[in-house]
């Protein structure tokens, strides 16, 4: 049963990918801080980032303590840093939103639930389970918690990933073997007005600020924003 003040949701990790076009490579990548301090031990497999990644949620690593950021996602090596937690509760009464995993929530005793409405505790699923085993409410969630304070909300199945390239263009990548349908929602404080979605192979139309689209099985698609 889920927590009145705790949200969670099930994940497992898949491994990163490169970013598969020369556009791609040649942006700068921008996304949600996910914090590593220097000394910490890596990741574990259970809480890996990747599995953040096969939920569309764009990972930039970051030794530094993010609190300028208006989300960011911290796990055990987190507490390498011996002024974490004070530094998290500044970050959430700040107004920060923090998705955190189960392992990392159990270590901080009831902060999580202090601060429940800017907190997500991501927590694992049953051994066997994967990202296809989740509800599709739940992949959502997770997601445009972090990507809202972003300008953002995509609807997306599990294991399609989003990295966010310089400011008008977002990569899509499916790593399913079927084709996956994708749904973009795009707050103009954030980003350009756009009425389409410029690709390689042709251009998505943008209507009331909202894309959809397929994305082939295997593959990624640069979309940039422009008028006409």
């Amino acid at each position: 049963m889920r927590s009145r003040l705790w949200r969670g949701v099930a994940a497992v990790g898949v491994a990163l990918a490169a970013l598969g076009s020369g556009a791609a490579r040649a942006a700068e990548v921008s996304g949600v801080p996910t914090y590593r301090p220097a000394g910490s031990a890596p990741f574990s497999r259970i809480e890996s980032p990747a599995l953040l990644e096969g939920l569309g949620i764009p990972l930039v690593f970051t030794a530094k303590f993010p609190d300028r950021a208006k989300a960011a996602v911290f796990a055990l090596p987190a507490l390498a840093d011996p002024r974490f937690v004070p530094q998290l509760r500044r970050y959430l009464a700040g107004g920060g939103r923090a998705l955190i995993t189960a392992r990392l929530a159990a270590r901080l005793g009831r902060l999580p639930a202090e601060y429940a409405d800017r907190v997500y505790v991501l927590r694992l699923p049953e051994r066997g389970q994967g990202l296809a085993s989740l509800p599709q409410d739940t992949v959502d969630e997770s997601r445009n918690f972090l990507l809202f304070p972003l300008g953002l909300n995509i609807q997306a199945p599990p294991r399609v990933r989003v990295r966010l390239l310089g400011r008008n263009q977002i990569q899509v990548e499916n790593c399913n073997p079927w084709a996956a349908g994708v749904r973009i929602a795009f707050h103009t404080d954030r980003w350009p007005r756009a009425t389409v979605l410029r690709t390689e192979d042709g251009a998505v139309p943008v209507h009331l600020n909202l894309a959809a689209f397929q994305v082939p099985p295997r593959s990624a698609r640069v979309l940039r924003m422009a008028r006409g």
